[in-house]
């Protein structure tokens, strides 16, 4: 899906340049052929380069409207009672895998178009090692071809049929300055070049028409330099339909044969009426399609489209009993017996429906940190940690992550007249690593169950909830007396570096070496409402004199290094911090 997006846009760019240098070379009236093919030349050249100038380009962003859904209807929850919270939310499932047909189509025929064209490449080089040399310097003769032909792409050469002695001192001058009109201007490095874009681009038909003209303007520019060494228009076109008549054999597929041309009649009426000859290309006449050319090719180039989604749907809404919402997440309630699932944040790239997000119930918090991953924080108004939306959009299934992303900034720019500025600043980071003893916790045994973080908690003996079985990533609970518990029945060390990151409000390195997946559960002191991760870190609370209280938790410090055996080492690093410096309370466009 990637590649075809990628293909349509290039196919996009390529035809608006070229229909771009239609506009232009008939708005200046250049009539020159061998001033048109230059510019055809670097056109081609241009359009080849597309997609690397797109990536190195800075981009030039082009507006586009979004349009708005209908509108999501409000929820509807069953009553709950509150108890203990345990934090969660599904991730997103992966998108199955489909066989790519239009891919496949695509790839099928660009290879024959590129299988042809290299048979006839290997045919001219084998026509070039068998054809005899002649007194002729850069000619050789062959009685393979019947009419005048310049093979090779490095160092083309002349191939005459095998009469040629017998032509008229005129008619030899004239063959051999078209001939070597051709070699001058490396037609067939030019036209082999245009046969591998229109096989890239074949779906594209600007890239056939340019092919063509590129072709049609050399044979122009070669007919103008053998008129003017014979100095006889009438004894050229004689020449000229002898060889048409003659015809072309297939050897001669990717070399220039004097005789090939999109209409001869046209060519002939061109060679007899014609009262003036291309003057051909100076530094001068390339100085001027440089500067022309240049600014359309960035402008075509590093034009980069606003994304937006097809249609969006934003609005307020509230948590229905049995969920809360604090610091910029939503908790549901254990024992409250909602059906957490109704409420998930579903769709999306990567997804089992990548072509649709659809959003009951996020902050604007959260919804902040989706739009700008990749930013150690998003600094947000008091409100925004407490104030849920509900979000529904539409996109093309091939949208990617990165695209996705550039989406959702635009779609909160659009609706919340969101203004923001970047930050950086040093913070006290930590590198997780292995203490010397060695970890205390086991590789996973594989588990190929769905993830069922949302089943109807239960509440066991110690106080926390049960752990969802078959369930992967890492989750964080809370229960009473300030206790906390990180479980990661399948959690990587990345996975478990990135909570830590989240609880300590930091950044953490993973510089354990471990590789696998393990079986994580880590017990500290903290309790429900941290800043950036679902739980606050504590100190030890002091032993109680009541019998029955539970054993005060360490702090996750002490924690980690004795549940786990690793260890976190602090360090210092620059992050960047995403700061909102405006953003509406209330959407618009809904």
């Amino acid at each position: 899906m990637i590649a075809a997006q990628f293909l349509a846009q290039w196919a996009l760019r390529s035809s608006i340049l070229i229909a771009s240098s239609v506009v232009l070379l008939k708005a200046l009236r250049v009539k020159d052929p061998s001033v048109r093919l230059a510019a055809w030349t670097a056109i081609l050249c241009v359009s080849l380069a597309l997609p690397v100038l797109k990536m190195s380009l800075p981009s030039l962003p082009v507006e586009t409207r979004t349009t708005i859904a209908a509108p999501i209807p409000d929820f509807q929850a069953p009553p709950a009672r509150q108890v203990r919270v345990v934090t969660v939310e599904v991730p997103a499932a992966p998108a199955p895998r489909r066989f790519d047909w239009l891919a496949a189509v695509y790839c099928a025929i660009a290879a024959a178009l590129l299988l042809r064209l290299a048979v006839g490449l290997a045919l001219s080089l084998r026509l070039l090692r068998r054809a005899e040399h002649t007194e002729l310097a850069g000619v050789r003769e062959s009685d393979h071809v019947s009419s005048p032909v310049t093979l090779g792409i490095v160092r083309p050469i002349i191939l005459l049929p095998p009469d040629w002695r017998e032509w008229s001192a005129s008619k030899l001058a004239a063959v051999l300055a078209h001939e070597r009109s051709h070699i001058a201007r490396r037609d067939p490095a030019v036209q082999a070049l245009s046969a591998i874009h229109r096989a890239l681009l074949w779906y594209s038909p600007l890239s056939w028409y340019l092919d063509r003209q590129i072709v049609r303007l050399a044979e122009q520019a070669s007919d103008d330099a053998a008129i003017a060494a014979v100095e006889d228009r009438a004894t050229y076109a004689e020449t000229l339909l002898e060889f048409m008549q003659r015809g072309i054999r297939r050897t001669s597929w990717q070399g220039v044969p004097m005789a090939r041309y999109e209409r001869p009649e046209r060519r002939l009426d061109r060679i007899l009426d014609g009262v003036s000859l291309s003057r051909g290309t100076t530094r001068w006449t390339v100085a001027a399609i440089l500067a022309l050319g240049l600014p359309l090719a960035y402008v075509i180039a590093a034009a980069q489209e606003r994304l937006t989604f097809e249609a969006a749907s934003v609005k307020t809404t509230t948590a229905p009993p049995g969920l809360v919402v604090a610091n910029g997440r939503v908790a549901f309630l254990t024992d409250a017996h909602v059906d957490s699932s109704l409420y998930a944040n579903k769709g999306g790239p990567g997804s089992d429906d990548p072509g649709r997000i659809h959003y009951p119930l996020i902050p604007v918090t959260a919804l902040l940190k989706r739009a700008y991953r990749g930013y150690f924080d998003v600094r947000t108004p008091d409100w925004a940690d407490t104030e849920v939306l509900a979000v529904d959009a539409t996109m093309p299934p091939t949208t990617t992550k990165q695209q996705f992303q550039k989406m959702l900034q635009n779609l909160l720019v659009d609706r919340f007249a969101l203004q923001t500025h970047v930050e950086t600043k040093e913070i006290t980071g930590y590198a997780l690593t292995v203490v010397k003893d060695g970890p205390k916790f086991k590789a996973a045994t594989p588990n190929t169950g769905p993830d069922d973080r949302n089943h109807k908690d239960h509440v066991g003996a110690d106080g926390f909830p049960a752990t969802p079985p078959h369930m992967k990533g890492i989750a964080v609970m809370a229960a009473t007396n300030q206790r906390a518990r990180l479980v990661g029945p399948q959690a990587t060390m990345a996975e478990l570096a990135k909570e830590f990151g989240d609880l300590l409000d930091s950044i953490v390195e993973d510089r354990t070496g471990l590789n696998a997946k393990y079986n994580i559960r880590l017990d500290y002191a903290g309790h429900l409402g941290g800043p950036r991760g679902a739980t606050a870190l504590l100190q030890p609370l002091p032993p109680s004199d009541d019998p029955s209280a539970p054993e005060p938790l360490p702090d996750i410090f002490s924690a980690v290094q004795s549940q786990l055996g690793l260890k976190l080492e602090k360090r210092k690093v620059s992050v960047e911090i995403l700061v909102v410096d405006h953003m509406e309370k209330t959407p618009s466009g809904n």
